[in-house]
Formats: structure tokens, C-alpha cells, sequence
């Protein structure tokens, strides 16, 4: 028996051994992990509750979330226990919800500097851009080579006039329901002469490649297991760098998987694909329906790499191009009598412009020209006629300088969303 006893003891003190050993090691390999790695929010961008996610396109720290535009700091919410209570500073106005489109880092027009040339500059004719990154300009290398810049260059030399405006309001990773949602809280209440809408390519790309419903922003599972999620596997991933970055490896192998399953199965795949071709098409005929022939919106379906390495004689490098290019036949079929769905797919269909893309989709500078070069015959006839309605119907002299709605906030956003990237 008190041999029995003794080996009881000896387990004992080896297995608490064990354990105090362990949690050494995994605190340790913790503290490296909050040394070496970004620690367990950085690759979020602000939940913006309309538009799921915010302005930022770049990596940033937990803290540097709390600060971006799209923050509840940027909209004026403070936490209060379980909640964020919003202290007003400023009268709220109806542009607040969507000053971030422009405070990203390619675009070239604060929300104030828009605001103020439309109430000072009445002449002037205003293009608003909405889409993702490529209409952003990403894989530009700064803000004077992205392709909106050269059109307003062109349209300005083309015309004789510096009051012609390309305001950039694209997010990068949207989809057309946050487009459709910008356009009409961050366009429509500004009067646009004309809008840009160019996209896609994500609508087709992003469900399956991030398992979510066609329509749905890319993050949208990863918010539902952040709120819905009340395990021990949540509280570890908020709370811990080293469990967060491990169970994201086993996330992204989950996520291949799918992918797999989803391209496999001719059911599924087929069931995708008419989501995809449904949501576009319809999010697309409303944007198109609500311009008008003295503020239209053109849609410009966006080339991507594989079209230009199949139409220059060259094999797809997607594994799933097939998928992607049936869904273009299907979106081309649909809008194939309305003059403002403007294919431009085909834009680098040249073998010397295929080495224009960067990745599937992101054009580097010379891309950015031949971009700009498509689009701008379209835009040129819409400001010509702009133009002409301009002088048939002079507008009226500007206002005296005042505060008017959205003037002070639109500068209380802009300053607080300096800095997000």
C-alpha cells in the first residue's frame, strides 16, 4: 500500500512537472509570438456596420483599428460597459456614414475638398468613381499615376478646362452590394454630372474563394463566428497571437478544402454561379436605373489576367478560369443591349499588356494608362454633354461662404481619418 501511495505521489509530481513545463513553454512561445507576429486583430479592417467592413486595405495593430476611419472613434462612440454610446460633437449629417470611401490612400480628394468645390465651383463638372481596388488604382505606385488621375488629366487637356473632377471613392475587397450601398449614400446626395462604376471581377471571385454567400462582403463568416461564436476556441482567438495565427493556418486549409468541394460538385458550382450571376446583375440594373441621362452611371465590367493571357493566345493561369469566364458570358449576355454596361475585359488582349497585371486582377503604371485609355472615350462623350447642358442652363452663382450640411462634418471626418492610410 505504500508502494502504491509512493507511485501515486510520483505521477502525480511528474504530471504537475508536465504541466507547469507546458504552460512555461506555450508562455513563452505566446511572448515571442506578441513579439514576432501582428498581434490578433491586424489584419481586420473596422467593422463599418453598413458596409461590414472600413477604409483600410492595409495591416494594421488592434489599436490602429480604433483610429481608422470607420471606427466607432470616428463616428463618435465611446464604450460604456457593454456597449459604445455615441457623444455628439457635431451635428450628424447624411455623408458621415460614407466619408471613408475617399480617405483611402490613392484617392486624391478629402470629403471636405469634394464638398467645397461643390458648393463653390457650381461649373464644375464632378465624376465620382466607385468600385474596388482596381478602381481605387491599386499597384499604382502613388496617386498621380492611378488610371482616374490620368482621366481627369486627359478630360482636362481635352476640354481646356482645370474644373473637371474624377473623385475616387472606391474600397478595395468590395463587392456590388457595399457599391451600390456607397452610391447611394455617398454619391446620390451629392449630385454627380457622372459616375464610374467599375467592377466585376470580386463578385465572381469572392464566394468561393472565401466560402460566403454571393453578394456578401469577404469577411462576412469571420463576423458571424466573432458574434455567434461563444466557445473556448473564440476566447483564445481574441486573446491569444500564438492560437490565433495557428488556427488560421487550419482556417485557410478549411477554406481550400471548400473551394475544392465547391468546383467539384457540378451542382453546387452551377447553384454559385447563378447566385453570383443573380445579385450582380440585379445590384448592377439598379445602379444603372438610378442615373439618369443628366447624371448617368456607366458600369465598366473590369479585365483581369486571365482574359488577357486567353485572348492573347495564352493558357489561363486560374484553376478555376472556366468558372469565372462562364459567369462572364452570363453577365455579358444579360447587359448585351444596354449602352451603359461597358465591357472592357478585353482591354489588354495585346500579349505585350499581359505583363501589365501585377496579380490576377491589380494593373502596375503602364496598366493604369491603357485602363484610363479604355474608359475614356465613354467618359469623354458624357462630359461633353455635360458641358453643353452647363451652358444651355448656367448655374447659379456659388453661395456666401457658410457652414452648410455636411461642411463641418465632412471636415471633422476628414481630419479624423487622417492617417488611415
Amino acid at each position: 500500500m505504500p508502494r502504491m501511495k509512493d507511485r501515486i505521489r510520483d505521477m502525480a509530481a511528474n504530471a504537475f512537472v508536465v504541466i507547469i513545463s507546458s504552460l512555461l513553454v506555450l508562455s513563452a512561445a505566446e511572448i515571442a509570438a506578441r513579439i514576432f507576429m501582428m498581434d490578433s486583430k491586424s489584419n481586420l479592417r473596422p467593422l463599418e456596420p453598413y458596409f461590414v467592413s472600413g477604409s483600410s486595405y492595409l495591416v494594421h495593430t488592434e489599436s490602429d483599428l480604433l483610429t481608422l476611419a470607420g471606427s466607432p472613434a470616428y463616428y463618435g462612440y465611446t464604450p460604456e460597459l457593454r456597449s459604445y454610446i455615441y457623444s455628439p460633437e457635431q451635428p450628424a449629417t447624411i455623408y458621415d456614414r460614407s466619408n471613408f470611401l475617399f480617405q483611402h490612400e490613392l484617392s486624391r480628394y478629402e470629403p471636405s475638398q469634394i464638398d467645397r468645390i461643390t458648393r463653390h465651383s457650381p461649373s464644375a463638372i464632378r465624376i465620382f468613381v466607385i468600385g474596388a481596388s482596381v478602381a481605387q488604382g491599386f499597384g499604382a505606385t502613388g496617386k498621380e499615376a492611378t488610371w482616374h488621375a490620368i482621366l481627369e488629366t486627359r478630360l482636362r487637356e481635352r476640354f481646356g478646362v482645370e474644373d473637371i473632377y474624377v473623385f475616387n471613392g472606391a474600397i478595395g475587397a468590395f463587392i456590388s452590394t457595399q457599391e451600390r450601398i456607397a452610391y447611394d449614400l455617398a454619391i446620390a446626395p451629392r449630385n454627380p454630372d457622372i459616375t464610374i462604376l467599375l467592377d466585376g471581377f470580386n463578385d465572381m471571385f469572392i464566394p468561393g474563394i472565401y466560402g460566403v454567400r454571393p453578394g456578401d462582403p469577404y469577411q462576412t463568416g469571420y463576423r458571424y463566428r466573432q458574434i455567434y461564436d461563444t466557445t473556448i476556441l473564440s476566447y483564445l482567438s481574441k486573446n491569444s497571437v500564438l492560437f490565433y495565427h495557428s488556427i488560421g493556418l487550419l482556417a485557410y486549409q478549411r477554406l481550400e478544402k471548400n473551394r475544392e468541394n465547391l468546383y467539384a460538385n457540378r451542382q453546387a458550382s452551377w447553384s454559385m454561379g447563378q447566385g453570383i450571376v443573380n445579385i450582380y446583375t440585379s445590384n448592377v440594373d439598379y445602379l444603372i436605373r438610378r442615373g439618369s441621362d443628366t447624371s448617368p452611371l456607366l458600369v465598366f465590367f473590369q479585365p483581369w489576367r486571365d482574359v488577357a493571357r486567353k485572348e492573347a493566345g495564352l493558357p489561363p493561369q486560374s484553376r478555376n478560369y472556366w468558372f469565372y469566364r462562364g459567369l462572364t458570358k452570363s453577365i455579358r449576355a444579360r447587359f448585351k443591349d444596354n449602352p451603359r454596361f461597358i465591357d472592357i475585359s478585353s482591354s489588354f488582349s495585346d500579349r505585350k499588356n499581359v505583363n501589365c497585371f501585377i496579380d490576377l486582377a491589380h494593373l502596375n503604371n503602364p496598366g493604369q494608362k491603357i485602363l484610363a485609355d479604355a474608359i475614356y472615350p465613354y467618359v469623354e462623350k458624357e462630359v461633353e454633354q455635360a458641358m453643353a447642358r452647363r451652358a444651355a442652363n448656367p448655374p447659379p452663382p456659388p453661395p456666401q461662404r457658410r457652414a452648410d450640411d455636411g461642411a463641418a462634418q465632412a471636415n471633422k471626418n476628414s481630419s479624423k481619418g487622417a492617417g488611415a492610410q
